[in-house]
């Protein structure tokens, strides 16, 4: 997951291991203190990792110190600054794998074009104070702890007052909630493969707690498992709050993510809330985290079908070479794999987020079906969920690790009772989706609490049945996040939740599969069916669950068609 960009990592190696280039400077700022052996030691390997980055003209020299918050929280900061008079624009990374660690995430330093470089422990993690969070899954206090930092850069004599932020995956969190701070020094953030909020990205979806919940152990964190299910209470207006407070943004956002990684979703949410006033360049891809744990199928994806601008450089916006106007997002659409002449796995380039689309339902049907027309006649489905045997993660963007991510076939559940199978009739004409997928069901239980999950499927003339992308509800927030309540036993009631987003063209002679299921582990927490936590297996319920497809409860997916 600590994924690299280019470069800085090498600035601070080569400065430790070369003594010719390490010089003391007088503390920065009033505000922070110079820790002689802050830095640690970097690896013989590090060192040359960072040589190679650096033009020969240049020396830099090191400086290890605290820089104080507002709260008086000292963040322990590693600076790269060339030597001599000067002022230079700033690339900073904040993160919680270690400066040495955020030092690969640095831009190379192009000759003649000489800048400064800040690492920077996040707060509660490596040598920064602040010890473990009190809030481990809030990541709010990210936009004031950098925006902090920002200013003090400003003020430092060797600063220009142009700061940039950067880093991938787990480097880019602090990158991307800094840009919400609107601060006047930061002209440019470049967090890929990355998402800020650490609630809605990083661990959970709809109420429910994701595998990628035990990231939060890099924000110190002890790993808890038990009990089930994880609660959180989440203040979803304050979050809106901070996200319009944000728009009309002077700093630019340059980002990639995929369709397969666990929060590509954040990147177009992100740039749907913000390009229209703001400076956003995003790519979405097809793919998992990083590349190396996509296991499902391969898109070869064409290039776009009308011209892409340039994606502007990180480092000419900084240093004031690059002024971008116009947000842009080039997105990949996914088609038949194995179809070169399908349509499909081509890029589009859009101003805007979502595209134009018609919301479409597809009911489910009591037999299996999945058709445009609502059933005519009563009829339902059931199934029993034993969370004990949950129903297995096959693909998708679950995972960190070299797990099966990825659109992943789904056949190795089909004798699976609790996973119930809708498919549409092949299709005639191609059909093309961009946007956020919708769930809006009609199901009760014997349970108080429980979860169900949808995924979407494309249904390959051979039989191969592709994950596109999946999402989860707790029953327990059925009337919203903020109004928890249990389950009243055997009552028919209306789950409506969000099931992520794609851009995908299911191609003529597939077959549109819709599954619901009341698990996917280890993608999500397994529920135990109970609506007080239980703190191990022996409270596990097994829960009868009953899917309505009639006239008057009509469960149905709602997918947006592009005409």
């Amino acid at each position: 997951m600590k994924k690299s960009l280019p470069v800085l990592a090498a600035i601070s190696v080569f400065c430790l291991f070369s003594f010719s280039l390490i010089y003391a400077q007088d503390a920065a700022s009033s505000d922070g203190k110079e820790w002689q052996n802050a830095g640690g030691k970097f690896t013989d390997a590090e060192v040359q990792a960072t040589l190679a980055k650096f033009p020969k003209e240049l020396e830099y020299g090191v400086q290890h110190m605290g820089v104080r918050l507002r709260d008086g929280v000292e963040l322990a900061t590693t600076v790269f600054s060339p030597k001599g008079e000067g002022k230079w624009p700033t690339v900073y990374v904040c993160t919680p794998y270690g400066r040495k660690g955020g030092a690969t995430k640095f831009p190379s330093v192009p000759s003649g074009s000489p800048f400064v470089c800040v690492v920077q422990d996040a707060r509660g993690t490596g040598d920064s104070g602040g010890k473990p969070l009190a809030d481990y899954i809030s990541s709010e206090n990210e936009i004031a702890d950098t925006s902090d930092t920002i200013d003090w850069i400003a003020k430092q004599p060797w600063s220009n007052g142009r700061v940039g932020m950067t880093g991938g995956s787990g480097h880019g969190m602090a990158a991307a909630m800094a840009y919400y701070s609107k601060n006047p020094h930061l002209v440019v953030v470049r967090p890929d493969n990355s998402a800020g909020n650490t609630y809605l990205y990083w661990s959970f979806e709809n109420g429910v707690r994701r595998k990628t919940y035990e990231w939060l152990t890099n924000r110190g964190m002890r790993k808890n498992d038990w009990p089930k299910p994880t609660l959180y209470s989440y203040d979803e207006q304050r979050w809106n709050k901070i996200c319009d407070a944000a728009t009309n943004n002077p700093t630019v956002y340059i980002g990639n993510d995929k369709w397969f990684n666990f929060f590509g979703d954040s990147a177009l949410d992100f740039f749907e809330k913000f390009a229209p006033t703001g400076k956003v360049f995003l790519g979405v891809d097809a793919g998992a985290h990083g590349g190396h744990c996509d296991k499902g199928l391969k898109f070869k994806i064409k290039g776009p079908t009308t011209p892409a601008a340039p994606v502007p450089s990180f480092l000419d916006v900084l240093t004031g070479k690059s002024k971008p106007e116009k947000s842009q997002l080039v997105y990949s659409v996914l088609g038949d794999a194995g179809d070169p002449t399908a349509p499909g796995n081509i890029k589009k380039v859009v101003s805007s987020w979502p595209p134009a689309s018609s919301p479409t339902k597809f009911y489910l049907t009591a037999q299996g079906g999945l058709t445009e027309k609502p059933a005519v006649a009563e009829g339902k489905r059931e199934f029993a969920y034993d969370p004990a045997k949950p129903a297995p993660s096959l693909g998708g963007g679950w995972s960190f690790g070299n797990d099966p991510n990825g659109a992943v076939d789904q056949r190795p559940t089909a004798e699976r009772a609790d996973v119930l199978r809708f498919y549409s009739e092949p299709l005639a004409e191609p059909l093309e989706i961009a946007g956020k997928i919708k769930a809006d069901l009609f199901v009760s239980t014997d349970a108080t609490d429980t979860t169900f999950v949808v995924k979407l499927v494309d249904v390959y003339p051979d039989g191969q049945e592709i994950l596109l992308r999946e999402g989860i509800a707790m029953a327990r927030y059925r009337n919203g996040l903020d109004k928890p309540s249990p389950v009243e036993v055997g009552k028919v009631f209306e789950m409506s939740f969000p099931c992520n987003s794609i851009a995908a063209v299911f191609n003529k002679g597939h077959k549109i599969g819709v599954f619901v299921t009341s698990s996917s582990s280890p993608s999500y927490e397994v529920h135990p069916n109970t609506y007080e936590p239980v703190s191990s297996p022996q409270g596990f319920k097994v829960a009868n669950q009953t899917v309505y497809c009639s006239p008057k409860e009509a469960s149905c997916v709602i997918l947006p068609v592009v005409k």
